[in-house]
């Protein structure tokens, strides 16, 4: 049995435009540390999305800010760069590629969405991701369980593997909290007290 110095670290990666980062995405990362057993979980904001349209994208500056308030007082939960610093798209396969030579003796986690899984083989060179890192799904609403345990079984004999996790699903989106936001209209059942305190401090996601 190898000792606790020798065992892969177990990291997981968790990327998005985070714009803003949320509770949805905050009860995401805590319940994949537990289940996944993680020693590690980089938070890794998006420099561009690829795989969607990015809406009212604050900048890298304020969405790495946020992110940094939203992991405060865990200290398995490492706010990343990585991908602001290298600009352009934002590919996992690049990153991943990256983060194996900066963390040796490591086994990555890729943590996504099951939106993302349901479109996971358009993603660029998904084959060598599946090779870096298990692929691990979570359901963004309560219908889409079945969905993503029959869309697994292709991935789960590739590479690493594939795991759904068993997520409680907590349904809330950027995109709404833009909304309210803009609107003037609390924010405080979706966001972590200090992150709507910056939103407001720096008028993010508010008309001029």
């Amino acid at each position: 049995m190898l000792s606790n110095q020798t065992r892969p670290r177990r990291i997981g990666v968790f990327g998005g435009t985070f714009n803003p980062i949320h509770l949805g995405h905050q009860n995401l990362m805590k319940n994949a540390m537990e289940e996944l057993e993680l020693d590690e979980l980089l938070l890794i904001p998006t420099y561009i999305p690829p795989h969607k349209v990015a809406h009212d994208l604050a900048t890298g500056e304020d969405r790495l800010a946020m992110c940094r308030i939203a992991a405060e007082g865990d200290p398995r939960v490492t706010v990343s760069d990585i991908e602001l610093c290298r600009g352009g798209s934002s590919y996992t396969y690049l990153t991943l590629r990256q983060l194996h030579r900066l963390y040796p003796n490591s086994r990555f986690f890729l943590i996504v969405g099951g939106d993302m899984l349901l479109s996971f083989d358009r993603w660029k060179r998904w084959r060598d991701i599946l090779r870096m890192a298990t692929l691990c799904a979570a359901p963004r609403e309560d219908d889409e369980h079945d969905d993503l345990v029959r869309e697994s079984g292709r991935y789960a004999v590739m590479g690493q593997g594939c795991i759904i996790m068993d997520t409680p699903v907590v349904e809330m989106s950027s995109t709404q909290i833009r909304a309210a936001l803009k609107e003037g209209e609390s924010a405080a059942k979706l966001l972590h007290p200090g992150v709507e305190e910056y939103c407001r401090k720096h008028r993010l996601y508010q008309e001029e």
